[in-house]
């Protein structure tokens, strides 16, 4: 979207918990993955006990969660994962290429405890980067307002998303039933005043790695 062949305007790209390097196991069992077929159970409990499982979200949310209902699907009578397992077969990505291409300024942010990548991976593609302090894969669950800082920054915000409630069968899921709700007023969405301190830093040419750390306020996380 950040390259210029699309009519959207970017004003920049943030990338949290991005895998940004992957062995030729990891490529291989995400094809074998792509090749298997989704399981399917009676119950929608089953189904958002695995949804929660494989995304690693099981001590973060609860099943009845609508950000649980959204991943789950109902057909004769069975329930399956909504995710399409061919998501898996993405390849290798050029990373340094789809960096260099981008026409907006570029952000990689992860949780200091996340498994997918490394500050030093990020720090070697030459573009800012920011450490969440705490948080692991889903930084963006376990701690919204923390990683929303990140959006802060650019001040481009159409007000909060509107939650629905979570469905409960197929009609629902296909819109049987409709629901409204009232978005909060911008002028009065709460703005978190003591952030724990983020830890930023940006690469050098020579691969090295300065950083820096924030706390309270709206971030900057472009480079310097």
């Amino acid at each position: 979207m950040a390259i210029g062949r699309f009519p959207v305007q970017v004003q920049a790209v943030i990338g949290l918990g991005v895998k940004v390097a992957l062995t030729d196991e990891e490529l291989d069992r995400a094809q074998a993955a792509a090749r298997r077929p989704l399981p399917s159970f009676a119950s929608r409990d089953e189904t958002a006990a695995r949804y929660l499982r494989v995304s690693g979200l099981a001590s973060l949310l609860p099943a009845g969660d609508p950000v649980v209902c959204v991943g789950l699907r109902e057909q004769d009578g069975r329930w399956q994962l909504a995710m399409d397992p061919g998501a898996f077969a993405y390849g290798a990505p050029d990373m340094a290429q789809l960096l260099e291409r981008s026409q907006a300024s570029v952000t990689l942010a992860r949780g200091e405890h996340e498994p997918m990548n490394t500050d030093e991976q990020l720090a070697r593609l030459g573009v800012a980067t920011v450490t969440l302090p705490t948080l692991g894969h889903n930084a963006q669950v376990e701690n919204p307002e923390l990683s929303i800082a990140l959006l802060e920054a650019h001040r481009y915000r159409r007000g909060p998303l509107l939650r629905r409630p979570c469905p409960t069968s197929s009609r629902d899921h296909a819109g049987g039933r409709r629901r409204t709700g009232r978005r909060t007023p911008r002028s009065t969405a709460a703005r978190p005043r003591n952030r724990p301190a983020l830890r930023m830093g940006t690469a050098g040419g020579n691969g090295s790695r300065s950083g820096a750390r924030w706390r309270s306020g709206y971030p900057r996380p472009g480079p310097a």
